[in-house]
């Protein structure tokens, strides 16, 4: 599956299928953060889907995600040069809303990725709902923006046969890790080149 998909499916794909690798702990510390503006707006790829997601700046240095997994319509005609509209609404059976945190360590960038709180009325099940982390490696543009996720296959591989050691949980045949913010960060720079190798660049609609 192309990482434009997977990246809409974030949430239902990491805890049904695994597909992602989640953290309890976030990526950063409050000097790691930095804000770019010229990821304030709706990203996404006309023709190979009819997701989007939307940065939007939110309180202090973090951002506001918005995932839409039917965020482009397609117009019926093509007179004034536009194939699609952008819908601004949000499905909130479709659709998933983020905080998110750039993230810069050394050189490199990251999103780290973290669900807003959902608006569940019961207590007793919001309680149960227990939120994680997930990261991916960004490079930004003016018109676009590169990005590759977190290799869960390479990671649960080198875990399975004892070439990788961090602190984990399995849950459901799904790591998750345990490992504090510090060591996050050391593991991850120290296998920048094979965690993170499949970029896909995503154009800027708006």
């Amino acid at each position: 599956m192309r990482a434009i998909k997977l990246f809409f499916m974030f949430i239902i794909l990491a805890l049904v299928a695994g597909c992602y690798t989640l953290s309890v702990h976030s990526l950063y510390t409050g000097d790691d953060i930095v804000f770019d503006s010229r990821l304030i707006g709706v990203w996404g790829a006309p023709g190979e889907s009819n997701e989007t997601w939307t940065f939007e700046k939110s309180s202090g240095d973090a951002y506001r995600l918005v995932l839409r997994n039917e965020g482009l319509e397609e117009l019926e005609g093509d007179s004034a040069g536009e194939k699609y509209q952008l819908i601004t609404e949000i499905d909130p059976v479709r659709d998933g809303i983020f905080e998110i945190h750039l993230v810069k360590l050394g050189e490199y960038l990251f999103l780290d990725v973290y669900p807003e709180e959902p608006e569940i009325g019961n207590e007793l099940f919001k309680a149960h709902v227990i939120p994680a982390h997930s990261f991916a490696r960004v490079k930004i543009a003016e018109d676009s923006f590169s990005v590759a996720f977190f290799d869960t296959q390479w990671l649960e591989n080198g875990i399975k046969e004892g070439r990788i050691f961090i602190d984990h949980t399995k849950r459901d045949d799904m790591v998750v890790l345990t490992a504090n913010t510090a060591d996050l960060q050391k593991f991850i720079l120290k296998n920048i080149d094979v965690a993170f190798e499949d970029f896909e660049t995503v154009p800027r609609l708006n």
